[in-house]
């Protein structure tokens, strides 16, 4: 019985590891489209610096192309955090399935005593 009752703020421990190192994970991952989005935008700004004011269909077309980046950029952040996040949800209900357990032998246990 003991060895349950030591082991269930373990995986509570281990739950909020995960939970920390995903928010972590998704902090930097928020910070890297920061900066794609600065880069692309900047890039545009430079291209539209070359380019007078008077000929709208290239400065349309440079705006339109930095869009396109734009949305292929917060495309992949959803794709990527999509994806990390249905991991970590998996992993979050295995640790919370054996803290369950534990809980149900704990209670048994109990109930043999």
């Amino acid at each position: 019985m003991a060895q349950a009752q030591t082991a269930t703020p373990d995986l509570m421990e281990q739950y909020n590891q995960v939970v920390d190192s995903h928010r972590v994970y998704l902090n930097q991952l928020q910070a890297a489209f920061d900066k794609e989005c600065e880069r692309i935008g900047n890039e545009s700004k430079k291209k539209l610096e070359t380019v007078p004011e008077e000929d709208v269909e290239t400065r349309k077309q440079i705006l339109m192309e930095q869009q396109q980046k734009l949305d292929k950029a917060l495309a992949d952040l959803k794709h990527v955090a999509t994806q990390k996040s249905n991991e970590v949800r998996k992993k979050l209900e295995e640790i919370q399935n054996l803290r369950d357990q534990q809980t149900l032998n704990i209670e048994q246990e109990l109930a043999n005593l």
